[in-house]
């Protein structure tokens, strides 16, 4: 029975799709409890400097990215610490907003659909840059949003706004990656 699950490629998808989901997104976590010495479970030998690496590594060049961005608009915004400022405003970039769900689930789709390395690699940097950039700007907006006293777009919290928006990209990438990389596996197909 188990063997004929496996066989079914629709099955082995969401199987792999889950557990590669699972094994990033929930590893991620575990990684962040063990290297903070107030953690749940704390290893001495990963200890960081509160977040891991790539967590401070993604948050640092949202920010500066997003700083960038004001400034060829004019605005001479500032970073301190985690939050980036702008006159009496700031936006705080916290660790939930850095989109490490959003990447798992991005790696997970794309190496699910048992590709070559080189597909797989390039659909998974190029998913991670477009969520990446849409998250500067995110940040960038939200700023002088609060600078400029714009109002919600009908009544819409601001999270929620970018999470219907973001799960619209993460949509549109996922079938634009189904009939590109589809169009990559079949026989005579052009690349």
């Amino acid at each position: 029975m188990w063997r004929s699950i496996w066989l079914n490629s629709g099955y082995r998808f969401i199987i792999k799709l889950l557990g590669i989901f699972c094994v990033l997104y929930f590893g991620h976590i575990f990684y962040w409890s063990a290297s903070d010495p107030k953690g749940l479970i704390f290893i001495p030998i990963i200890e960081s400097e509160g977040q891991p690496f790539y967590m401070e590594f993604l948050r640092s060049t949202i920010l500066h990215s997003a700083n960038n961005v004001l400034h060829l608009l004019d605005h001479n915004a500032s970073i301190y610490g985690h939050v980036l400022v702008l006159g009496e405003k700031g936006v705080r970039l916290n660790s939930s907003c850095i989109g490490i769900g959003l990447f798992s689930f991005w790696i997970a789709f794309v190496v699910a659909h048992e590709k070559n390395f080189k597909t797989t690699i390039t659909w998974i940097l190029l998913g991670v840059l477009i969520f990446w950039i849409v998250n500067v700007i995110r940040i960038a907006t939200l700023l002088m949003s609060l600078i400029k006293g714009w109002k919600p777009v009908f009544n819409i919290e601001h999270h929620d706004l970018y999470n219907f928006f973001v799960y619209l990209v993460v949509l549109l990438l996922a079938i634009f990656f189904n009939k590109r990389a589809g169009q990559l596996q079949r026989p005579g197909a052009h690349s």
